[in-house]
């Protein structure tokens, strides 16, 4: 224990944990505003007058935008320097938090979105290429957990206390709030991050590196690739049961008074999830992602369980415990394949990590519409599907395990 500490302690400055706490800070400015509606849609669409369905769309539409936009995105700001891409990411937001403050129609809140998708994927493409930048290669696990922590609270802090604003002083208002954060943050960032941010401070030699097969680009993309397929996947069928959420919880428990209960169980283990799978991750990148699919599998066998003719508090017990195992694998997916792209493509960080990032968004998009199709026919396909789909995912990852190496 003592020598972990100790190793960390020597490994990150305490001008790292800054820029490191600011960039988890970042994540989860652009988690909560990508959320901020979820909560109130009610009271959004009573005041722009328009159907409930339309302001769903502000979530929904936001991750096909991000999707098609990541791409370009990354390819304009290749021109400059991570640490101004990562600021004009940030400024992008910013503007939209704005608008959204202003908006008094729902094709201003629409812009609103549009805006801050725009740049979503240029924004994750970066962080931990920019976050991982002065890390030692045993240490990027840790420093993407850290990061990624922010995403953890923006689901059990954020979103919630957003909603908790919108009631008291007005969603309008809490945009501008939102927006006072993202700009601390920017300014946090401009005066912290190096102007030139270079790969990861344990580069070698070129001529070393170059004859290293792993150093090869084209060997690179190959694990890239396969990471990210499977990261699809796994997103998937994460979402095919997620988006159904409450409809899982009451059909399982009986009581939709439950559904808060069990999203707090769920964001909690997320957030323990995220420490404990940052520090193994290093330790054991197959492992932590053997281990992370697994559990995936355990939680969906113990929403399937929550069907059978069991006593009550049999199935409450039965789904608290697939609510952790859920939350906690859940959290895990993003710093464990996000470090395992950093590990893997080398030479070609930005350009893999915005795959990994359009395959999420593709991840989120296919799920809720393979969830929307079945839902119909029965709810015990959802978990159903969710189970399938993660064991598949497990058996190729371990087949290909070379490539989280």
């Amino acid at each position: 224990m003592n020598s972990y500490k100790e190793a960390v302690a020597t490994v990150f400055s305490l001008r790292t944990w800054a820029q490191l706490g600011l960039l988890a800070f970042a994540t989860f400015m652009y988690v909560t505003f990508e959320l901020y509606p979820v909560g109130i849609i009610p009271t959004i669409a009573a005041d722009l007058q328009v159907s409930e369905s339309k302001i769903g769309l502000l979530v929904s539409g936001y991750a096909i935008v991000a999707a098609a936009a990541t791409f370009p995105a990354v390819a304009l700001a290749s021109r400059i320097s991570r640490k101004q891409a990562m600021l004009l990411a940030l400024g992008f937001l910013i503007a939209s938090e704005f608008l959204a403050a202003v908006a008094i129609d729902y094709n201003q809140m629409v812009g609103s979105r549009v805006l801050a998708a725009a740049t979503h994927g240029l924004f994750w493409s970066l962080v931990i290429p920019v976050a991982t930048a002065t890390i030692p290669r045993e240490r990027i696990g840790l420093a993407t957990s850290i990061v990624f922590a922010g995403v953890s609270l923006a689901t059990i802090v954020g979103v919630p206390a957003s909603t908790a604003l919108s009631n008291m002083v007005g969603w309008h208002t809490t945009a501008v709030i939102l927006a006072i954060g993202t700009i601390a943050t920017t300014v946090g960032l401009y005066f912290s991050l190096p102007g030139d941010i270079r790969d990861g401070a344990d580069d070698v030699d070129a001529t070393v590196r170059a004859q290293d097969c792993r150093s090869d680009v084209r060997y690179q993309w190959v694990r890239a690739g396969i990471i990210c397929f499977f990261t699809l996947t796994l997103v998937a069928a994460h979402f095919v049961a997620y988006t159904y959420f409450s409809l899982i919880v009451f059909r399982v428990v009986g009581n939709a008074d439950s559904v808060a209960i069990f999203l707090a169980i769920f964001g909690i283990a997320g957030a323990a999830a995220t420490v404990l799978f940052g520090r193994y991750n290093d330790a054991s990148p197959q492992g932590s992602a053997f281990a992370m699919v697994g559990v995936y599998c355990l939680a969906a066998l113990g929403l399937l369980l929550g069907w059978l003719d069991l006593p009550l508090m049999v199935r409450y017990a039965m789904l608290t415990l697939a609510m952790i195992a859920w939350g906690g694998a859940t959290a895990a997916v993003a710093p464990i394949f996000q470090s395992a792209i950093i590990r893997s493509a080398k030479d070609v960080q930005e350009r893999a990590s915005a795959v990994y990032v359009t395959c999420f968004q593709i991840g989120i998009a296919a799920g809720s519409a393979i969830g929307a199709a079945i839902v119909g026919a029965s709810l015990f396909w959802l978990p159903m599907v969710m189970l399938v789909v993660s064991a598949c995912t497990l058996a190729g990852i371990m087949r290909f395990r070379h490539a989280y190496a």
